[in-house]
């Protein structure tokens, strides 16, 4: 059986609380953690997965722990507390994991505007980045990259629609893993498209990410954990995607292929063209978050401050510039949506989306014969985001001048998680742990 290191400091007698208040909290802290359960402790499960029981967790605020409040970085939302855990905090608690708190993120999952900077929310702030202050986190799990880089907790969860865990996984510089579309409950989560969002991990271990994942499973918790392999880069079949980093980043970005050859894998330049930034019509989420987001709030406590998409989009219509100075370009494009006259046409994108992805897949799988797909940086990003299929974000050291870089990999099939949790362990392996930012 595979045991996880912890964390903590002997003597104390909560060091995670008391790591999280010396580095995240004081005056010059990071700002990763929306709000902590001073009794988190005491709601561990009297019967946990072996082996899981140490698992400490932070979680991103659109997520519902019961009795902490679910934010998404909102003030309209400051007072919505949920009493039921969403399925997936409901499992890690099964499973033994201690959930701690909420982390900060940008607000409504993005889902206010792009405008603002990465990971920026009216009510948390911008948190800062652990490896450096000057350094992006992304977003827009912001908070949850940021307290996995400090190591004020063993994993923590972030939601990714369109990159949301993999950009922030690797300007953090910590593993970070989106799952294959559907492989995990979205329910007790606040949504933006149901086509694209699905909660995943984020850690400085790999046996970490493996457990948190599989404790977000309902059942077999330790599935992904008991099957890590350290030896799966040799024969690796995986295709490079030519999309190039940027120019700062092309000796890491070199020196990283070279070390991956060397380790045995069989890199190949992909045959097709791989998509990586390409403009999608934003009819999509703008319809979804009006159709869905109503049924994330009917699910709450009667007396809930927002109960719908209307009450939700009048907060922000009738904010002053000072409480929004980024503007509220992507919740007005929701407001502007008929969900009558408009449902065929955000269909016919979607399919258009998925099938796209599908095609470059397939080409992938069956011409060029590989198993995933390597990119710099985050960059698969737009691929898995529109196929649905997992990526992980894999830290692959520092750029001259301290900023993370990091590589990201694709499966070409779904549900393949496990083959990219023994990529992510064997280059782990052959590198070395990644160090907290705060050790």
């Amino acid at each position: 059986m595979i045991s996880l290191p912890t964390l903590g400091r002997p003597g104390v007698d909560d060091p995670v609380l008391a790591r999280i208040r010396s580095l995240d909290i004081a005056p010059t802290g990071f700002g990763a953690v929306a709000t902590v359960d001073e009794q988190w402790k005491t709601r561990a499960s009297a019967a946990p997965t072996p082996g899981l029981e140490a698992l400490t967790v932070l979680v991103k605020d659109s997520i519902d722990v019961a009795g902490l409040p679910t934010t998404a970085g909102s003030r309209a939302l400051a007072e919505s507390v949920p009493d039921r855990d969403a399925d997936i905090i409901a499992n890690l608690r099964r499973a033994g994991a201690g959930i701690v708190g909420k982390t900060n993120l940008q607000e409504l999952c993005g889902w206010v505007t792009f405008a603002a900077p990465g990971g920026y929310s009216a009510r948390g702030g911008s948190p800062r980045n652990p490896r450096g202050h000057r350094f992006p986190t992304g977003g827009s799990s912001s908070g949850s990259a940021a307290a996995a880089a400090a190591g004020l907790v063993d994993a923590t969860i972030g939601t990714d629609t369109g990159g949301s865990i993999l950009v922030p996984a690797a300007n953090c510089g910590v593993y970070g893993l989106r799952p294959t579309v559907g492989l995990l409950s979205r329910r007790g989560a606040l949504p933006i498209t149901l086509a694209q969002d699905t909660p995943g991990p984020l850690a400085l271990r790999v046996a970490h990410l493996a457990a948190a994942l599989g404790g977000m499973r309902p059942d077999d918790h330790r599935r992904y954990l008991d099957a890590l392999r350290v030896d799966r880069l040799a024969g690796a079949r995986i295709a490079l995607c030519l999309a190039g980093p940027e120019a700062d980043a092309q000796t890491a970005w070199a020196d990283a292929v070279a070390t991956l050859m060397t380790a045995g894998v069989d890199l190949r330049p992909a045959t097709t063209a791989i998509p990586v930034d390409r403009p999608s019509d934003l009819l999509v989420p703008a319809f979804d978050f009006r159709d869905s987001v109503g049924e994330y709030f009917d699910a709450l406590p009667a007396g809930s401050p927002v109960r719908d998409f209307d009450t939700l989009y009048a907060h922000y219509r009738d904010a002053t510039p000072d409480e929004q100075p980024y503007g509220i370009d992507n919740i007005e494009a929701s407001a502007r949506v008929d969900l009558s006259a408009d449902r065929a046409l955000r269909n016919r994108l979607r399919a258009d989306e998925y099938d796209a992805a599908q095609r470059v897949l397939e080409h992938l799988r069956e011409i060029d014969s590989v198993d995933a797909v390597l990119f710099p940086g985050p960059l698969a990003t737009f691929l898995a985001s529109k196929s649905g299929h997992p990526a992980v974000a894999l830290p692959a050291g520092t750029l001259p001048g301290g900023r993370p870089f990091a590589l990201s990999l694709l499966a070409t099939r779904p549900d393949d998680e496990q083959y990219l949790l023994d990529l992510a362990a064997s280059w782990e392996h052959l590198i070395g742990p990644t160090p907290s930012a705060c050790p």
